[in-house]
């Protein structure tokens, strides 16, 4: 993948943060959003956004060759639930946000 243009015009992480916090989301706003962004849409979607994501990888051939069958598949969607919603739980889904941010 190439990001010529971001190189051209000086679009690198720096000037990501900056026109963030010019908008009011990054810096201290980045937990206050997370947490919003879990409630909101995350958890209210997240079969939905699973299913449709791994609907998406059994379209390619590198996912069928690692694959084997629609019990693997069923395996991954759960473990992917049941990390998003773990996850969710731990950040405090509204309030009680980690205030050090999210993880890296």
């Amino acid at each position: 993948m190439s990001y010529e243009l971001c190189e051209q015009f000086g679009f690198d992480t720096s000037a990501i943060g900056k026109r963030l916090n010019l908008l009011g989301l990054g810096g201290p706003a980045i937990p206050m959003i997370a947490a919003e962004l879990q409630s909101h849409v995350i958890q209210p979607n997240v079969d939905t956004m699973i299913e449709e994501f791994y609907s998406a990888l059994e379209q390619t051939s590198e996912f069928q060759s690692m694959v084997l069958d629609e019990g693997q598949i069923n395996h991954l969607k759960m473990t992917q639930r049941t990390g998003t919603t773990n996850d969710i739980a731990k950040r405090g889904h509204t309030t009680g946000v980690n205030q050090k941010g999210p993880r890296t």
